[in-house]
This record gives structure tokens, C-alpha cells and sequence, in this order.
């Protein structure tokens, strides 16, 4: 390793080794979120949703089957880190009954 700044080769290791962000294991279950369409623009199929959590997550290029989504809509939905702030995956319609209609996404 060539040496940073004429610091030695072990002190840059132990640095690395240190200030190295390690992943965290990933859970097999995904975390899901409910929330409610705040604003949908159906053209570019870009929106936001308020979650349950009180996060503001961005709705981009949602493919859904059935009718477009519709402002004061519930989803559930899995968020996800992105450039410029949460976004909002595998977005799906809740049902009358609360539970996530699967033929929605």
C-alpha cells in the first residue's frame, strides 16, 4: 500500500480497519411502512407519501396495476435510502379491510 501522506503502512491498516463502515446483516423480512398518498402526478408517476412513521417518502415510476393511485390513497410500502431523501419501493394499495391488495404491485 503506497503511503498516504508519508504516514506508515500499519497506522493506515489500523485507520482503515477502524473507520471502515461495516454492513449490517440484512434481515430476510423487509420493514414495511402504511402511509397515505399526499401527491400524485399520474404522467410522470411521481408522488409522496406521508408514512405511518411521519417520513416523507418520494413515489417515483410506481407501477401498479389497475386504476392510477389517487391523492388521500393508504399503501404500504417498503422504504429505502436514496439520493435526496427516502424513497418509497414496492408501493401497494391497502384495501378497504387494511390489508395490502397483492394484485397492486
Amino acid at each position: 500500500m503506497p503511503s498516504l501522506l508519508g504516514v506508515d503502512e500499519s497506522i493506515q491498516r489500523e485507520c482503515l480497519q477502524q473507520w471502515t463502515f461495516r454492513r449490517l446483516p440484512r434481515s430476510r423480512h423487509a420493514r414495511v411502512v402504511v402511509g397515505q398518498l399526499k401527491f400524485y402526478d399520474e404522467s410522470t408517476a411521481w408522488g409522496v407519501i406521508l408514512g405511518a412513521d411521519g417520513g416523507l417518502y418520494a413515489l417515483r415510476g410506481a407501477r401498479l396495476t389497475g386504476p392510477p393511485l389517487r391523492v388521500g390513497e393508504r399503501v404500504v410500502f417498503e422504504p429505502e435510502p436514496a439520493p435526496g431523501g427516502p424513497r418509497a419501493t414496492a408501493v401497494r394499495r391497502i384495501r378497504g379491510g387494511g390489508t395490502p391488495d397483492r394484485s397492486a404491485g
